[in-house]
């Protein structure tokens, strides 16, 4: 009877380390095709043809950056210094669950300035706004793709992979009309966003980073769409 159970228990646990094989093997596979199909811009970013608050910041550096298609983080050398061997310090161990965020906006994340925080409570996303866009950055989570600082008069465009990760955009095809998320900044605090329009477009469409937004203050969220060249297209509006 013993022997019967053992094996079993043998089989069962054998069956629940292959789905989990399958499962982990399929979530690098998910991610893989998907970076293949967000190679080039998410959105083109605009020359001439958008108009663009003169007195908001733009991140020049991010639009440049994008549109020459390059990362600093890849070419960038830097002439290696000696320095003293640091005292080994205990580490935490890894755990299976995501990162929880301290309270707060902290300067940096993983060596990138910090803009914000999004927090969009409907499909479980918290996550640091990084400052500067480039593909090193949007690995680590989402940053800002083009518009004024957060919170101000503008489009303040955020871009994110469509990764089921906590602070990624993979569920962001939830969402729907009338749902609402929070932007957070330094100065200005937290501001809450209504959603008003969703739909997917080709990268050439750059009317999705429009400035015009008639002196309100509006976020819009991009990610791609599986398997297919278009993004998903999240429009919303400050609400008062």
């Amino acid at each position: 009877m013993k022997e019967k159970t053992g094996k079993i228990i043998r089989i069962i646990l054998w069956i629940f380390v292959i789905v989990a094989s399958i499962c982990l093997a399929y979530g690098i596979y998910r991610e893989s095709r998907i970076r293949d199909y967000e190679e080039g811009n998410l959105i083109q970013l605009p020359e001439n043809n958008i108009e663009v608050p003169t007195t908001n910041e733009i991140d020049q550096n991010a639009v440049n950056e994008v549109q020459n298609n390059v990362t600093n983080e890849n070419t960038q050398t830097t002439t290696p210094t000696p320095t003293p061997t640091p005292t080994p310090t205990p580490t935490k161990k890894p755990t299976n669950k995501e990162e929880e965020l301290p309270a707060g906006i902290p300067s940096t994340y993983k060596g990138y300035t910090v803009s914000a925080r999004l927090k969009i409570s409907k499909i479980n996303v918290d996550t640091y706004v990084l400052k500067n866009y480039s593909k090193a950055a949007i690995d680590i989570c989402v940053t800002k793709y083009y518009g004024p600082n957060p919170n101000e008069v503008g489009n303040y465009c955020i871009a994110g992979h469509n990764f089921l990760r906590k602070n990624m955009f993979g569920r962001l095809n939830e969402l729907k009309k009338g749902d609402k998320f929070t932007l957070t900044d330094k100065k200005h605090g937290d501001v809450t966003y209504e959603i008003y329009d969703i739909y997917k477009v080709k990268p050439e469409q750059t009317e999705v980073l429009s400035q015009n937004t008639n002196g309100k203050r509006e976020v819009t969220l991009i990610t791609c769409s599986d398997y297919t060249s278009k993004r998903i297209i999240v429009k919303a509006r400050e609400k008062v």
